[in-house]
């Protein structure tokens, strides 16, 4: 059962109803694609690990998201600007 909020007048559900178990799966394929990536203990760019995987930079920021929660891990993820907006991220494991 999808949870909701409400935001502004809008109501969210926290997963898309049409979202069956390929969309979730596909997240995981992301998940393990990023991992294999991150877990180096380099410093990345969201570009970087992009072009490594073939994901988008957007489902990229959402797999790093995904590793500081506990489900997932609970890994350190930090985040540090290098200029102008462009940042780098780098997994303590």
């Amino acid at each position: 059962m999808a949870l909701s909020f409400v935001f502004k007048g809008v109501k969210f559900k926290s997963m898309p109803p049409s979202w069956g178990p390929e969309e979730k799966s596909k997240a995981a394929k992301q998940r393990a694609r990023v991992r294999k990536v991150v877990m180096d203990g380099d410093w990345h760019t969201l570009a970087e690990i992009s072009e490594k995987t073939g994901d988008p930079e957007a489902s990229v920021s959402a797999r790093l998201r995904d590793f500081r929660k506990p489900k997932f891990g609970a890994f350190n993820v930090v985040r540090e600007k290098m200029r102008d907006g462009l940042y780098q991220y780098k997994v303590f494991v």
